[in-house]
């Protein structure tokens, strides 16, 4: 087990935040724009309006990667824990850093909540991380340019 701990996001480290960001874009190979600014802006937007929380993943002082998640409807009666983000920096992977996060915020889901997280499917490898931690697919969106 790795010792990690996650703690909120300051608010005098959304520029961290938007640089890591940037290169969780790059990793899943998404087709976000955005630059680390505008994405530090973003961050603040889904903080401050959106209702989402930010927390940062650290490996004794040190920040390794980042959570962005919130409860959201999922029926009448139930909830979800939606995953948005989940990033550890490249030079922190494969030492079972991600497993220990995810188990981390395991905990704040209570017995009757669902996890939730969508995974880009030119993300060969985040589909197999989140694969081997449980998950499996349950639809698929398809789009088509105009």
């Amino acid at each position: 087990m790795v010792d990690l701990t996650l703690r909120p996001l300051g608010p005098d480290e959304y520029e961290l935040l938007g640089r890591m960001n940037r290169e969780l874009v790059e990793d899943e190979r998404h087709r976000n724009p955005m630059n680390a600014a505008e994405l530090a802006e973003r961050a603040r937007r889904l903080i401050e309006s959106e209702g989402w929380s930010i927390e940062l993943i650290l490996r004794g002082p040190e920040i390794v990667g980042f959570a962005t998640y919130r409860r959201e409807p999922a029926g009448p009666l139930a909830t979800q824990f939606h995953l948005r983000h989940f990033f550890v920096a490249r030079q922190w992977r494969r030492r079972g850093i991600g497993r220990e996060a995810f188990r981390l915020l395991l905990a704040r889901c209570t017995r009757d909540e669902c996890v939730v997280i969508d995974v880009l499917e030119a993300n060969p490898e985040g589909r197999a991380f989140w694969s081997s931690m449980g998950f499996e697919p349950y639809a698929l969106r398809m789009e088509r340019p105009v």
